[in-house]
């Protein structure tokens, strides 16, 4: 009976069970969700998150025709901010450029016969600075050097080439460098310590032909040596300096003329034509 008893529970036991079982999987079918429910749906029946809100302007991938039109209208701002000096010129025709060549080099030619003019003109000031005893002391400094009580004494080749320069440049003949010969064209140069500069001053420019004479006595001006007498060293200065201006104004002035004749139809043509260079 006791066996009976036990085997009554077990069976008992065993129905309850499966009937619990049974109960518990229709409670879990009950509650699963439709299919068309379990996309939107994550397991243990819990909500979907939300989806994501739309990304940010700045953070959205471009498309490639949009970055290249990002990138050419870049390289346009950047184009914006490069100097016109530095950005890369159209082609200069070959004849506008062939002009502006002439015209650079017709002005450059202007600016050096400029400065020769002024140079001459410093020279001609530092002449008439020269006074009267200056002349007079560089009279008797060569006519005690050139006389005939000093031939012994050997006067410097810079002053004989001054000498001959300042004659040929006045007119005065010399024939040859003896001493008797260099002291008549001294006196006839020197005959007038008062009027001697403004003499020189007022002189006219020489042809380019004739005055390159002039260039074997200006080379060899150059090394002279200073005297213990200041007025012959302040002569030769202020000579020396209007002989060498004196030759150069002499060499270009007759070009000039033509020069800017046609620098001024020159750059009549240039701004005529409208160039961008002139």
């Amino acid at each position: 009976d006791v066996a009976s008893a036990r085997l009554a529970r077990a069976d008992a036991q065993d129905g309850g069970d499966e009937a619990s079982s049974e109960s518990v999987g229709s409670i879990v079918v009950e509650l699963l969700p439709p299919p068309a429910a379990v996309a939107d749906t994550t397991p243990m029946g819990l909500a979907a998150p939300p989806r994501l809100a739309a990304a940010p302007e700045a953070f959205r991938l471009a498309s490639p025709c949009s970055d290249r039109e990002d990138e050419a209208s870049a390289c346009s701002d950047r184009e914006d901010d490069v100097p016109m000096a530095v950005r890369a010129s159209p082609s200069v025709p070959r004849d506008s450029a062939r002009m502006a060549s002439e015209l650079l080099r017709l002005r450059a030619a202007k600016v050096q016969h400029d400065r020769q003019r002024v140079q001459l003109d410093h020279a001609q000031s530092k002449l008439r600075r020269l006074s009267v005893v200056d002349v007079l002391q560089l009279h008797a400094y060569l006519e005690r050097h050139l006389g005939e009580n000093l031939r012994g004494m050997r006067l410097q080749d810079a002053i004989i080439c001054l000498i001959e320069g300042l004659c040929y440049a006045t007119g005065i003949s010399v024939p040859s460098t003896a001493h008797d010969v260099l002291l008549r064209c001294v006196r006839s140069l020197l005959r007038d310590p008062e009027e001697f500069p403004s003499r020189l001053c007022g002189l006219q420019l020489m042809p380019g032909r004739k005055a390159e004479n002039l260039a074997p006595y200006l080379v060899s001006t150059s090394e002279y040596r200073a005297v213990t007498e200041p007025e012959v060293n302040r002569c030769f200065d202020a000579c020396h300096s209007w002989l060498i201006a004196f030759y150069f104004l002499s060499l270009s002035w007759e070009e000039m003329a033509a020069v800017d004749a046609k620098l001024a139809a020159q750059t009549h043509e240039c701004i005529a034509g409208g160039g961008a260079w002139r």
